[in-house]
């Protein structure tokens, strides 16, 4: 099959609906309002967390009439068949009540003799599911899999003996995996709250007086917006940092614009006759952030944008007090006019 390149020559290739015990099943369609805990559990697309394991906080169930008619058993695939999840599955397992699924998924039970749960659920997550996946996407407007195209996936088939030998494998190295991760993401959180107990050790001091931005700002304005928007950037030229490249982790400039040194000193002599500096402050890591869009300009941009050293210092300190105070808003700008010039 054009999914599955060289397979081993002891391994087969059929269509699921073969090694099913029994024909693909929807869901019941009902609204999933009750959640009695006494009923049969109603699972649905948003029980399951992106690596398929079954949510503790989402519980609703359905009244024993309609579930029965839906149960699962242990070892039972759900696939989703539309959506933004469309395609994915699930393996219901070590599930210790009673639950029944919804009409946005499909229940496959494989032949335990011909297809363990297990691999079909890892097969699920190969490169050949993902290539099929897109050929049926390919053949529709709407992502959508309904049953009958569930039924005609092709599964490369090993001997049951190396399919449980296969998932067995997968299970330790991505149980390893997810320790590894989980371990690195604790990791991190530790570093995020020591990163924000020194910023609030080395800001947060009592003594320090309280005061709004636009009290102790000298102008707060825009920054430059291009004639002609988008149509007016260039591949090369002065860097002009939009909205779109500010994040909470500071700079990302992959795709910074550029516009021409003529069209922004036509724009800045216009906003700042009166004015020795002019640019827009950036919610972003401070100082850091600072350096680093410094360090994407040459020279003659330099010395064109910030008329002296202290017009460099001013801009950047504007930054890092912006940065900082949470109660300050939105300041977009601070520029120092002439008169102001000596009195620091």
């Amino acid at each position: 099959m054009e999914f599955f390149g060289t397979i081993p020559s002891e391994w087969n290739v059929t269509a699921l609906k073969r090694v099913l015990s029994e024909p693909l099943k929807y869901g019941a369609v009902e609204p999933g309002d009750d959640s009695d805990p006494s009923n049969p559990r109603y699972l649905r697309i948003t029980d399951f967390d992106g690596d398929g394991s079954l949510r503790d906080d989402t519980f609703v169930s359905l009244p024993e009439e309609i579930a029965r008619h839906y149960y699962l058993r242990d070892g039972d695939v759900l696939f989703a068949r539309s959506g933004a999840t469309v395609g994915k599955t699930f393996l219901f397992r070590n599930y210790s009540g009673r639950a029944c699924f919804a009409g946005y998924l499909i229940k496959a039970s494989t032949a335990r003799h011909k297809l363990t749960p297990e691999f079909l659920t890892y097969f699920t997550r190969s490169p050949a599911y993902d290539a099929w996946k897109d050929s049926i996407f390919t053949q529709a407007t709407i992502q959508n899999i309904g049953a009958d195209k569930y039924a005609r996936l092709p599964i490369c088939l090993p001997p049951l003996p190396e399919q449980e030998r296969i998932a067995a494998y997968l299970d330790a190295s991505c149980a390893a995996v997810d320790a590894a991760v989980a371990a690195k993401r604790r990791q991190l959180d530790t570093l995020e709250t020591l990163r924000k107990a020194t910023l609030h050790a080395a800001f947060a001091k009592e003594s320090w007086p309280v005061e709004r931005i636009k009290d102790v700002a000298m102008r707060i304005g825009s920054g430059v917006t291009p004639d002609g928007g988008a149509a007016g950037y260039l591949d090369e030229g002065i860097p002009l940092l939009r909205s779109q490249n500010v994040h909470f982790d500071g700079l990302r400039l992959d795709d910074v614009a550029f516009i021409s040194k003529e069209r922004l000193t036509r724009k800045w002599q216009a906003a700042n006759s009166n004015h020795e500096t002019y640019f827009s402050t950036l919610r972003a890591r401070p100082l850091a952030d600072a350096l680093l869009f410094l360090k994407t300009l040459d020279k003659e941009t330099l010395t064109s944008t910030f008329a002296s050293s202290e017009s460099i210092i001013s801009w950047t300190i504007a930054f890092l007090l912006h940065s900082f105070p949470r109660h300050w808003g939105k300041v977009r700008c601070f520029r120092r006019s002439p008169e102001h010039r000596g009195r620091d």
